[in-house]
Parts: C-alpha cells; sequence; structure tokens
C-alpha cells in the first residue's frame, strides 16, 4: 500500500518567469531555491507535451514550496481565463499582518484586486482576492477580532 508522505510543491506556468519570481520574493517573502533548465526531452516526456521545453524557479516560504514555469515551447500554448467558478480553478492563499499594505505593495508588481476586501468578523478575518498579469488568484486575509 502506498502513502502520501507530504506535499512537495504546487506548479504555477506563467508567462514571465523573472517578473514572477520578482512577486513571490520581493512582496509575498519567498525564498529562491533552485533555479533550472532540464533538457527539452526530458520535459516532454515527463509532462506528455510533445516539443515541451521550460525554465523553472523553485521558491520556498516557511510553510510550503512553490514550483514557477515558464514554457519556451511548443509554441501553440494558450493563456487559461478560468474564473473561481470554474472547474479546475486554483489560488494560494496567504494570512498577511496588514491586509491595506500588502495590496499597495502587490500593486507594484501589477498584481490587483478583483473587488474591495470583504471583512469576515464571525470568522475573525477581512479578506481579499488578487490576480496576477497571469491570471493567477492570490488570496491574501488578514485576522481580525471575531465578532
Amino acid at each position: 500500500m502506498s502513502a502520501v508522505l507530504r506535499n512537495l510543491h504546487f506548479g504555477f506556468t506563467v508567462s514571465n518567469l523573472e517578473r514572477s519570481v520578482a512577486f513571490f520574493r520581493d512582496c509575498l517573502g519567498l525564498v529562491i531555491h533552485e533555479r533550472g533548465h532540464d533538457l527539452p526531452e526530458v520535459t516532454a516526456h515527463f509532462v506528455g507535451v510533445p516539443g515541451a521545453d521550460l525554465n523553472y524557479c523553485v521558491m520556498r516560504a516557511p510553510d510550503h514550496t512553490i514550483e514557477l514555469m515558464e514554457y519556451l515551447a511548443p509554441t501553440d500554448r494558450i493563456r487559461l481565463n478560468s474564473r473561481p467558478c470554474d472547474v479546475g480553478f486554483s489560488h494560494l492563499s496567504y494570512l498577511v499582518s496588514d491586509l491595506d499594505a500588502f495590496i499597495q505593495k502587490a500593486a507594484l508588481f501589477d498584481v490587483y484586486p478583483v473587488n474591495e476586501p470583504l471583512s469576515f468578523p464571525s470568522q475573525g478575518c477581512r479578506g481579499i482576492y488578487m490576480r496576477d498579469p497571469d491570471g493567477l488568484t492570490i488570496e491574501a486575509l488578514q485576522n481580525i477580532p471575531k465578532t
């Protein structure tokens, strides 16, 4: 019998690796663990996409790891434009100390709110969904006193 031992990472395909690395490093505080480029034939076999070629960056936070991937090929790539209600949609959620300051800082990296923040007093938090230029959704939450 096989059992899951732990989560290793969450992976996200981005259009501009350097821009995304800057956001996760300089705004969210993740640390670069590894950068690389595998042989295209290895990448194509592993991901099941003929001709696939990519650069990647693995970044760590205290409690999770993400892998950002910028595909160089194939050339017929598309950009997904999914909504939170669409099957397969995903998001990352972070607890921040100051939601308003986080929103301001994220804007420096072209990451913007989809709407104004909402307060959830019974749950003791205030939060917002934000999107980066690739459509990656970041949920930011700040603790507030429960009522």
